[in-house]
């Protein structure tokens, strides 16, 4: 009986340590027992949640990396790997921590047909989408995924005319789309594009690729 009360005690605070993204309480909790994968509900009308994801709507890069290091389970399932990405891209200012810390325990960036990449467009500040992207094709992912309207990273960033970033993706390894022509964007930034190609296929000669 007092064995359980403890354990249940020890685990609301294990709760309340992600809650208030409280690193140091929570690494206390992690030597008392506590199941660090046992989904809870930070209020009586919402669903219950990984403890995972919980960290990550905090924006707790540290309690997000001390429980992956305790051995937080990453969900197996391809449409909760998609959310824990989407939340992880969509947190503002620790979005690049938040991310990196779930590619370098193991999620795959190429998860739910890579719809990380996607993710990364909808964030306003072109230096982070940069950053964003590339962490993801640091760890494997296909910067040339296409969403449901066929359409490429590259394809998209073209329509926004956003030529620095589209210069960069080029350099990456970004697909120029055969079907430049045909895409919603100015004749300005699709010469910018197959110039930018061009210049990446002769340096390619120069170097004997």
């Amino acid at each position: 009986m007092l064995s359980n009360y403890l354990k249940n005690k020890h685990q609301q605070k294990f709760q309340q340590a992600l809650l208030t993204a409280d690193e140091s309480l929570l690494r206390k909790t992690l030597g008392k027992g506590v199941d660090i994968n046992d989904p809870f509900a930070d209020a009586p009308d919402k669903p219950p949640q990984l403890p995972l994801f919980h960290a990550i709507q905090s924006c707790t890069p540290g309690c997000l990396q001390i429980l992956l290091e305790a051995g937080a389970r990453l969900p197996p399932e391809s449409v909760l790997q998609r959310t824990l990405l989407e939340q992880a891209i969509r947190s503002t200012d620790q979005a690049l921590a938040l991310l990196t810390q779930l590619l370098s325990h193991g999620l795959d960036a190429n998860t739910a047909e890579g719809s990380a990449f996607f993710y990364c467009l909808q964030n306003n500040n072109p230096s982070q989408q940069l950053l964003l992207l590339t962490r993801l094709m640091e760890h494997g992912g296909d910067i040339n995924v296409r969403d449901d309207a066929r359409l490429s990273v590259l394809d998209r960033l073209m329509i926004a005319e956003q030529t620095q970033l589209v210069g960069s993706l080029i350099s990456a390894g970004a697909l120029v789309s055969e079907n430049l022509q045909q895409l919603a964007c100015s004749d300005e930034i699709k010469a910018f594009a197959q110039r930018k190609k061009q210049d990446l296929e002769i340096q390619k000669m120069l170097l004997g690729g």
